[in-house]
């Protein structure tokens, strides 16, 4: 929403400053945000514009707030329009997502009078998102990463989370797999059946094994591609893969 800050006409702001008085804001100031579910990331920005009243110039402040507390922010430089953007992720350093509310402010936007040296802080404005609860992939492997050309075996594993809010239940995941022409291999369960994983706390691990197989005459490699296409709560979609060598 966009929250006028002028408290008292232009021209009363100018003999304000002018005589030495308590200066008042003459600009405003607008906070807009986005839910980012692709890159799991909530954005926000911050305008705060004078139009150059009195001198008068401001220094934007764009705050993020996370729902289990992480903040975030960016700043503009001082100017008669100044504009500051900050991003922050769904998930900490631990890799638990969050859900719930993501708040933006411009808490901390300044406008400076030049002429009674004085700094103001202005009125805020908010954009606040909520985002549901949600599961998504966040990372693949197959280990081992490197097999003999016959009778070995790897797993492919599909690392799944959900978000702090979703309820327990099964991760189902489902994998597409390209290999090098002519190498022979089975996969269980195969790319048209569905596996699927309990979460144990916030994670669930989906596996296929890949067998290289007995007759097979040549070596190369398969790249698996899965993804989360059943859970408990909302799904973001986010394709994790990882290559196999078979030498």
């Amino acid at each position: 929403m966009r929250t006028a800050i002028a408290l008292v006409p232009a021209w009363l702001a100018a003999l304000a400053c002018a005589g030495q008085t308590m200066p008042y804001p003459v600009g405003w100031v607008y906070t807009t945000s986005v839910l980012d579910p692709e890159n799991l990331a909530f954005i926000a920005s911050t305008v705060a514009d004078t139009g150059g009243e009195s001198g008068h110039t401001a220094s934007a402040v764009a705050k993020l707030t996370t729902p289990d507390g992480r903040i975030s922010y960016g700043t503009g430089g001082w100017s008669f329009s100044s504009f500051a953007s900050a991003s922050i992720s769904f998930c900490d350093a631990t890799e638990q997502c969050h859900d719930g509310w993501f708040r933006a402010s411009s808490e901390g936007t300044q406008e400076y009078c030049p002429i009674a040296f004085s700094y103001m802080i202005v009125s805020m404005s908010h954009a606040d998102r909520q985002q549901p609860p949600f599961v998504t992939a966040v990372g693949a492997l197959w280990d081992p990463a490197s097999v003999a050309r016959k009778n070995r075996k790897s797993e492919f594993l599909l690392r799944v989370t959900k978000s702090s809010n979703c309820p327990g239940g099964e991760a189902e995941g489902t994998i597409a797999v390209f290999a090098t022409d002519g190498l022979e291999y089975s996969l269980t369960p195969g790319i048209l059946d569905p596996n699927k994983s309990a979460f144990i706390g916030n994670s669930a691990t989906v596996r296929w094994r890949l067998e290289t197989r007995d007759t097979n005459p040549t070596a190369g490699q398969v790249l698996g591609a899965a993804d989360v296409m059943a859970a408990p709560c909302t799904i973001i979609r986010n394709q994790k893969s990882a290559t196999l060598t078979v030498q």
